[in-house]
This record gives C-alpha cells, structure tokens and sequence, in this order.
C-alpha cells in the first residue's frame, strides 16, 4: 500500500495507468513519476492484478529507486551498507522478501535471479545493461507489469539495449521520461511507442510520410501535421508541465540568464584558426552538408573514424568546445593521443582509445602556446564567488566535460564542493550527493551529464550551466536537477554561460527549436496556424560564416 498521500494532479496518472494497461507517464522533471508508478503498482498488486513488478533504470539510479519503494509504500524495510571504493552509505530498502535489487558482478547477480525465482518478490529493480546482458535469466522473470525509468534509453532504434527491451513485455507496461522527444524528434519518440503500445502509431513508413518532410538527401526539412500527432498520443500519455495551474502551486519560480563570456584576443585568433578549419571540413562534405546532424555522432551510433570527413567536422567541432571551455582540455585530448599511439605500437588492443588526433595536431602546431587562460572558467568562478557570498546559497554546475570539473574545482576552496561524473562508482556518487545535501559547507556540487538523470537537488537555488548539451532533453533534463517539488526556495537560478560572437548562441537556438518541436507533440503548444514547425536556425556554415 502507497504510505503517502498524492497530489490530485497525480492521482489522475494513477487512475489512467490502473485503466489502460499501457501508459507513457510523461509529466515533467520534479512532478513525482516515481510515485505515480509506485502508486499504480501498489494498487495493482492489491487487486491482484500483478504479482511481480520489474523496474528497469539507469544504474545510478537502481539504489534510489530502492530507497524510493522503502519510502513510499507500506513494505518492510532493512538497513543495508553499500561498500565499494572505501566508501560506505547506509540505506533503508525493501526486504528481499518484497524486493530484490539486482546488482554486482556475473555471479553474485546469478544468486539474486535464484531469490527472484524462489521469493517471487512484489518488486524487481534491474539495470538496463542487465536487460542485455542477463537476458536468459530476465526473460524468465514474467512479470506482470513492466517500468522503464528514463524510457528515452530505447529511443534509438538499432541499439542492442533497445531491441531486448522490445521482447521485454508484459499486460502492464508503463515507460516514464520528462522528456519524451527528447531531441527535437518525433522518430525517437516512434521507438518509445513500439514498447509501450505499438497499435497508436502504426508502422513507421505511414508515420514519417505523415508526420516529417524530407529533402532528397533523406534529411528532415520540416515536421507537419503535429496537432494529430499530439492527439495521437494523448491517448497513451499522460503530460502534466510547470506551466499546468494545477502543477505550478507546489513548483518554484525559476528565472534563467546569461553569464555573457568575452574572449580576448589571444583565445579569439586560436577560436578563428579552428573555425577555419571546420568550415572547411564543412564545404568539403559538399551538398549534403546540411544532412550532417552534430546530435547524432556525439551521441548515438558509432563514432565515426577521424580520418572520414564526418571524424573530420566532428573532432574540430569538439575541439572549439574544448577551447571556448578551457585550452588545456585541447592539450590534455593531445597528450591521450600522443600516449594512445604509443601504446597501440606496443602492440595494446582497445575497442576504443581516447584522445583526438586533430587536438594533437592543434597542440603540437604551436597554436595554443600563448593561450594559457580560460575567459569562461574566469566568469564562471567569479559567478560562483558571488553566489557563495549569500549564506545559505547552494550551486550546481554542470559540464560534459569531466576534466573541465577538475580545472572548476582548482579555483573552489578545499573543502566546499564535491564531484559527481560517470568515472565514479555508484557508491561514490551516492556519498557525493549525501554530503552535497547533509553539509552546510559543502555548497558546490560540480557535475557531469552523469548527474542529468534522477538526481534529487532541491537544497540548491543556483545552477550553472557551465556548457549546453546537444539534446534539449538533456538539457532540460539538467535545468530540472534543482526545480522539485520538494525544493526549499521560493526562487531558484539558472545560469548558462555562453561566450559571444562564437557557434555558443546558436546552440542556444537550436535547443530553443528542438523544444518547440517537442512541445507541439507532447503538449499541443508551438506549431503554426497548419501544425507546422520551421527551422529557422541559422546553419553551422552560416554561423561561421559570419564569425
């Protein structure tokens, strides 16, 4: 039985997942998916409906979701101590008799899918990377109600994580994301729908005719017809946003700005070098040019080698981010390139080795030797000093970059903040988010793109964005880390620091357009008069073009 009482904008969620069967839970970051899962699970296992319940979550979020269950519902709980890394946590969770986390290597997770069997437990949390790589022992599981947490994980449809997903099935099966398009487009969210229930949007060839306009490349042009999209789904979605009157009573007031960044002269020649070099890369891609989507090879598929024109365009774009963020990620990419090269003549296999042979070639050109300083690193720290000089004050900052969290650390006193990158066991971010919320003088909590999912935040009223990721669900994904429910401010802050006269305003745009494509679908908002949307987006050759 749910311990807690719901809000009545979440009951309604409940009530429509208790109904249907099948149900994307799509209400935004802070609203309180959890419990809505959590409450329909309970009253399904009441009924008798379900049996077993499997939640499948990001990793880092298998010992939250745990807490969550002990938290929330009636069942009988425990006090366990997580060890890895010299770190210890002590957490309250379910009994094994009610809920069996799977977790630890190959044969300690083959004793826990024997509990599973023997015990039949009510809950069954699991990793999506135990999805693939358990499958014959999570395909015996049968449960009768299936979560996804972060069901944008099955997005792409070629993944290997997102075709055994897809033979993951079960009567009841409920998928939860804030951002169901997370990027701007409509296919991903055509991925998420074969899972939850593949009869709203047919087949994929009738679904792009009528819903994408392509150029003869094969490219997007345009999206159309997005209010019968949106009609589409509400009949397996449920949305609730901040800007429902329902919703924004128990939601802080956010106000979001611009920490402007000026580049001097010596950072702006280095800028205008590598820009030049990307433009060309860009023209040499001839006509199809406008078909190279960024996105797509930062963050899905293979990464394309260095030496193809695609490898091209992306290491130089890479290699402006690394200099408008600071010169030396650029020097320390060379020096893993100089050190991988090395190892490979040795003889030494890797499936993938880091460093980047174009930010070698920078390093070793001599372009960087003058450019010893970071003009955003310099804004970014005084940003935080002042912030700091409030007591009370509380700030995140996020970057893709791991080692750029180190160059922000050196300018923090010691002992003020802690870190929190995917380099890190879960046990070690676990402790840096208890201490980030437990302390009063731990008041900095610097991240990676590891933090942008499932992280709890409210004690912060600030949060830095000290660079922007590619997706717009990422992003929002990000600004949402500290706007809870649960958030002890009335105001919070979000700050991006973005360096003028650079492709860091554009980016800006284009984050802007992919939302007002997912707000057309998800919530009815921001197509025109004939449910289009145009991209109006200036292109990268366009932008540099007039740098």
């Amino acid at each position: 039985m749910l311990a807690v009482d719901l809000h009545a904008y979440q009951e309604e969620a409940v009530d429509r997942a208790v109904e249907r069967g099948s149900l994307l839970i799509a209400y935004e970051m802070g609203l309180g998916k959890t419990v809505i899962a959590l409450a329909a699970i309970e009253e399904l296992l009441e009924k008798g409906e379900v049996e077993t319940a499997v939640i499948v979550v990001p990793a880092n979020l298998k010992y939250q979701w745990a807490k969550s269950i002990a938290r929330l519902t009636d069942v009988p709980t425990r006090t366990v101590t997580v060890r890895e890394d010299g770190l210890k946590q002590e957490i309250t969770v379910p009994t094994e008799e009610y809920c069996v986390l799977i977790d630890g290597d190959a044969k300690k997770r083959a004793g826990l899918y024997a509990k599973v069997k023997t015990l039949r437990p009510e809950y069954v949390i699991l990793g999506y990377e135990n999805v693939v790589n358990d499958w014959n022992y999570v395909r015996r599981i049968k449960p009768e109600c299936i979560v996804l947490d972060e069901c944008t994980a099955i997005k792409t449809f070629r993944a290997q994580r997102t075709r055994k997903i897809k033979r993951l099935t079960a009567p009841y099966r409920f998928g939860m994301t804030g951002t169901p398009v997370e990027n701007g487009k409509p296919e991903e969210l055509f991925s998420i729908m074969q899972w939850v229930d593949d009869q709203v949007l047919g087949r994929f060839d009738l679904f792009d005719k009528s819903f994408i306009v392509r150029n003869r490349f094969g490219g997007v042009q345009q999206y159309k017809n997005l209010p019968v999209l949106h009609a589409k789904l509400a009949e397996v979605m449920v949305r609730k946003t901040r800007l429902d009157d329902d919703v924004r009573p128990y939601l802080p007031e956010v106000q979001e700005s611009i920490i402007p960044v000026v580049l001097d002269p010596k950072t702006k020649k280095a800028y205008k070098a590598i820009s030049a070099d990307l433009l060309a890369e860009l023209r040499a891609l001839g006509p199809n040019t406008g078909n190279f989507d960024l996105f797509a090879h930062y963050h899905g598929g293979d990464t394309p080698n260095e030496n193809s024109q695609q490898g091209k365009i992306m290491s130089r774009m890479q290699a402006l981010d690394m200099l408008l963020n600071h010169p030396d990620l650029i020097v320390m990419s060379g020096q893993q390139y100089e050190e991988s090269q090395e190892a490979r003549s040795r003889g030494a296999e890797k499936k993938t080795w880091p460093g980047s042979k174009y930010a070698y070639e920078v390093w070793q050109s001599g372009l960087l030797d003058e450019v010893t300083t970071s003009p955003k690193l310099d804004a970014v720290a005084a940003a935080i000093e002042d912030i700091l000089a409030v007591p009370g004050n509380k700030v995140i900052v996020f970057s893709v970059n791991p080692d750029m969290l180190d160059l922000i650390g050196d300018r923090l006193p010691a002992g003020s903040f802690v870190t929190y990158t995917g380099r890190m066991s879960s046990a070690a971010k676990a402790y840096a988010a208890q201490r980030f919320e437990a302390d009063p003088d731990c008041r900095v909590f610097l991240s990676s793109h590891a933090g942008a999912f499932g992280t709890d935040l409210y004690m912060a009223n600030y949060l830095i964005n000290y660079d922007l990721a590619w997706s717009a669900g990422k992003q929002d994904q990000i600004n949402a880390r500290h706007n809870r429910a649960s958030s002890q401010f009335r105001d919070i802050y979000i700050l991006n620091a973005i360096t003028q006269g650079t492709t860091e305003p554009r980016k800006l745009s284009m984050l802007a357009h992919k939302r007002r494509v997912g707000s057309a679908i998800t919530d009815g908002r921001g197509a025109d008069e004939k449910g289009r949307i145009e991209n109006d987006v200036q292109t990268l050759t366009q932008c540099l073009d007039a740098a």
